[in-house]
């Protein structure tokens, strides 16, 4: 990716990045049909690449992991501004959590390949999921209670 950004006190455009790395909603391009990293490759390689015109609609791409740590940091984190921010309760975030669509894709979990799935849950599992800003202090592994 690259990124300008035009300075309007002179109209001239000036480079602000210049990124290789593919960005973070690309599982959903994949998902849909658009498969930019194989693009990429075939560009680099010398391949002919046709122009990518139909993709699937309405395809959904979920970050389990972070849903489910969002819900477990709504459910055990005594938030008060949560309330006041207008953000749904508790109930309403387990029903959204639960009642899913049931077509969405993981963005990164794939059961064809599961060892990523169960690299990510061990991560997790073991320190994704202890600091106080998303758990509870006593459901910290480390608390001396």
């Amino acid at each position: 990716m690259i990124e300008f950004k035009t300075n309007p006190a002179d109209g001239i455009p000036r480079l602000m990045e210049i990124n290789g790395r593919f960005w973070g909603s690309l599982p959903l391009a994949i998902a849909a049909g658009v498969d930019f990293p194989y693009l990429y490759y075939a560009v680099a390689t010398g391949r002919p690449v046709a122009p990518v015109i139909h993709y699937r609609e309405g395809v959904i791409s979920r970050h389990f992991l972070g849903d489910f740590r969002h819900l477990i940091w709504v459910l055990f984190q005594c938030d008060p501004m949560r309330r006041a921010a207008g953000f749904p309760g508790r109930l309403q975030t387990m029903m959204d959590f639960l009642l899913a669509p049931k077509s969405w894709r993981s963005d990164v979990l794939d059961w064809r390949d599961l060892k990523p799935r169960r690299w990510k849950w061990l991560m997790f599992s073991f320190g994704g999921c202890r600091t106080s800003a998303v758990m509870p202090r006593k459901l910290q592994r480390d608390d001396p209670e």
